[in-house]
């Protein structure tokens, strides 16, 4: 444990209560850029760089009657419509990206009422700001495509890489 975590903690100190304040700890911070910078340290440290980003969003079932109430901005399980097309669940949703080397590069979550195209305009949005755009290629799947992504993308200079709805507009 010493080796790992600090020469001053014990096996002992190692317990729930300690794990719930470390995550009250992290409430308070951009989870988005930590996960982008722990990343960046993983390349840095292993040598493993990859410019092409999979970004993909998914529903997360929780089965808590009712959540209790969190620090603000920390994101509740709502009710909202999951894949199987059910309402009687909370859900969280949750957008994340790896890289081609399977890196978790970046990560939100929002309740499960969250807007799909919102989220993903906030994480190209966020590419575009931690990154080259003219080296990085964002893969998506067909929802990611729409007119407001695809504008950001293009006055960015990013490249995505997705099948395109039929009913796509520009």
């Amino acid at each position: 444990v010493s080796g790992i975590l600090g020469k001053n903690v014990e096996p002992g100190m190692l317990n729930d209560h300690a794990l719930a304040r470390g995550l009250d700890c992290l409430s308070g911070i951009d989870r988005r850029q930590l996960a982008w910078d722990v990343s960046k340290r993983f390349e840095l440290d292993f040598g493993i760089v990859s410019d092409i980003l999979h970004l993909d969003q998914t529903k997360v079932r929780t089965f808590v009657i009712a959540p209790p109430e969190g620090p603000e901005g920390v994101p509740r399980p709502e009710y909202g419509l999951d894949k199987e097309g059910r309402t009687d669940f909370r859900l969280y949703t949750v957008n994340s990206m790896t890289d081609s080397a399977g890196v978790i590069r970046y990560i939100d979550t929002a309740d499960g009422n969250a807007a799909d195209p919102a989220m993903d305009v906030d994480a190209i949005t966020f590419v575009l700001n931690n990154t080259d755009p003219e080296r990085t290629v964002v893969v998506m799947d067909s929802k990611g495509a729409n007119s407001e992504v695809v504008r950001l993308a293009d006055e960015g200079g990013l490249a995505i890489v997705s099948k395109v709805p039929a009913n796509f507009s520009s």
